[in-house]
């Protein structure tokens, strides 16, 4: 029995078996041997006038004729492109923008593993910006929300891009704000400015030290009786190197529990090491006082000598700035640890009299500065701050439009009040706090 053919398909079915419809999951990337066409569009493009009609027509449109993305130009290419799908022919004109935002992306997962805030704030911003060009407004204040997130009341970015390091219980070692004095708010003598600005000036140009093989003094001490500005210094270098101030909690850094308050300070330092700022260690006789003292036991040795390995072998671009006001009760190990040391005195008449004209300006009638400025000698910087400031609140609930001498002798007056409260209560020791020193004075 003979078989039978099968009966031949219709001339449109056959066509159309011949060319399934494209896979949106399975785009092609290059058009294969022998596509197939339709009949319309290959006579549409094998006349060569009619071929450059469509090339500039569709040049001029900025799309293919299927709507979906710009074509360079007419020809077999598009034929190819009506076929794929629309999201395939996008991604193969868009890849130079892909390429870019890759970079981005580098460069901010590379800034972050170096621990480069500079380097991951600028990719960053540069990624925030590379969505605004593309008009993703929404996107772009989400973006910027979050990189200016505050911290603390009045930060306008992020201070640190690492943890700041708590203690057993908790409690943040460190309080990380912005410099809340300038050079510009401060008054200090010549030679103390002198070795301020060459400090800055060395950090500033760290990375030419580093070329030659040196490095830029970071370690400083500021001794010095209270009032004279000494935490108002390590302010001022804060703000003149663009750095966060990192201010350590004494409170949090000693501990009742064994070698615990000498991990802490380990674990402080060596923040400041991963993390550019200027460390200040307020009151730091109490971290590093002298060792033969009588009653000296193990855990206070152990602290000291904590506290002289990490600064001597202290790395990084942080300062490290301790202040004192009993430079005579720290450990005899501890000067040489230090690259520099600063002492702040009492001001003298012109330290007073520039002080003076800083905190009244606005407001400055025509006082003699120069007659305040003697009878004010012996005053610390602190003490001739409270004295403007009393005046200048004195003046304003007067209703007066500049300081008066009856507003500064009613200050005057009052900080007489207090000295006097502070006498009766420890003479010896407040007398010698404010001795007029013989040596030329530095002054906030």
């Amino acid at each position: 029995m003979a078989r039978l053919r099968p009966p031949l398909p219709l001339r449109g079915v056959h066509r159309l078996a011949r060319a399934p419809a494209p896979n949106p999951l399975q785009p092609r990337a290059s058009p294969p041997d022998g596509p197939w066409t339709p009949p319309l569009t290959r006579r549409h493009h094998q006349q060569p006038d009619r071929r450059a009609a469509c090339d500039e027509l569709h040049h001029v449109q900025g799309r293919d004729p299927s709507g979906t993305a710009a074509a360079p130009r007419c020809g077999r290419s598009l034929a190819v492109g009506w076929l794929q799908p629309r999201g395939h022919a996008r991604r193969s004109y868009d890849s130079g923008g892909d390429m870019a935002r890759s970079s981005l992306l580098k460069s901010l997962f590379a800034s972050w593993a170096a621990d480069s805030e500079p380097a991951f704030l600028a990719a960053a911003r540069a990624i925030i910006e590379d969505e605004r060009s593309k008009g993703h407004r929404l996107l772009v204040q989400d973006l910027e929300s979050a990189l200016s997130d505050p911290r603390r009341p009045g930060v306008h970015q992020p201070l640190a891009l690492r943890p700041v390091p708590k203690g057993r219980d908790e409690r943040p070692l460190l309080t990380m704000s912005k410099a809340r004095w300038s050079f510009d708010d401060l008054v200090y003598n010549d030679a103390a400015i002198e070795v301020l600005d060459d400090l800055a000036a060395e950090n500033e140009r760290r990375s030419l030290l580093i070329t030659h093989g040196l490095r830029p003094r970071q370690r400083l001490l500021l001794i010095g009786p209270p009032g004279t500005g000494k935490t108002a210094a390590a302010h001022a270098l804060a703000e003149r190197l663009s750095l966060p101030v990192a201010s350590a909690n004494l409170a949090a850094l000693t501990s009742s529990y064994l070698g615990e308050t000498a991990r802490n300070i380990e674990a402080v330092v060596r923040f400041a090491e991963s993390t550019p700022c200027v460390l200040v260690l307020d009151e730091f006789d109490a971290l590093a006082s002298e060792r033969a003292l009588p009653g000296d036991h193990g855990e206070l040795r152990r602290v000291v000598a904590t506290v002289l390995q990490v600064l001597e072998n202290v790395r990084g671009e942080s300062l490290v700035v301790a202040t004192s006001n009993h430079a005579q009760m720290l450990d005899t190990a501890v000067w040489r640890r230090f690259d520099e040391v600063i002492r702040l005195v009492h001001p003298g008449p012109p330290q007073v009299r520039r002080l003076m004209a800083l905190r009244l300006s606005g407001r400055l009638g025509v006082l003699d500065l120069s007659v305040w400025a003697r009878r004010l000698r012996g005053s610390s910087a602190a003490e001739i701050e409270l004295i403007c400031l009393d005046a200048l609140r004195q003046a304003v609930l007067d209703g007066s439009r500049a300081v008066t001498e009856a507003h500064l002798d009613g200050a005057v007056r009052r900080l007489r009040a207090r000295r006097t409260a502070v006498d009766h209560v420890d003479p010896p020791l407040h007398k010698a706090t404010m001795r007029v020193p013989d040596e030329p004075s530095a002054s906030r």
